[in-house]
């Protein structure tokens, strides 16, 4: 609609132009805030084919990582264990609580396992590291994941 401002002679004439106001753009739909809780508990038995003697302390760490293009969590912790047998064994219990956008997503479990030897001459080290992706658990599960190797 256009409408005239003034009248007269020597009056200027404004014009203006009333438009209807356009629609606002849409909002885009908010990303899902999920959270999930429960724990994992993670079982180790490795293999002892390095010269680590019975008693040498051996580091376990443990990490657990979910991720997706809004949220991206982890949880971690580390473990003593010793050699006995020929054999390292762990088993930690790391409860959770993270935000997802969706209970699709995959887990990533990564264990890491440290030791040293040492001789008068020397020292050595020995390191493996093993990953495995399990699906997110249900909300308030315990998960349980193995992982079986050597060392």
């Amino acid at each position: 609609m256009r409408r005239a401002i003034g009248s007269g002679i020597g009056a200027m004439a404004l014009m203006f132009t009333l438009a209807a106001a356009a629609d606002p753009a849409p909002v885009a739909a908010a990303t899902p805030r999920i959270q999930v809780n429960g724990t994992f508990k993670v079982n180790g038995g490795f293999t002892v084919t390095k010269a680590l003697a019975a008693g040498t302390a051996v580091t376990a760490s443990i990490f657990m990582q979910t991720s997706d293009t809004t949220y991206s969590d982890n949880s971690g912790i580390q473990a003593q264990a010793k050699v006995s047998g020929g054999k390292v064994r762990f088993s930690v219990t790391l409860p959770y609580a993270w935000l997802v956008a969706t209970t699709v997503d995959k887990v990533t479990v990564t264990v890491n396992l440290y030791g040293s030897a040492f001789t008068a001459a020397n020292s050595f080290s020995y390191t493996t590291y093993l990953t495995k992706t399990v699906a997110l658990p249900k909300n308030g599960a315990t998960t349980t994941v193995n992982f079986t190797g050597s060392l």
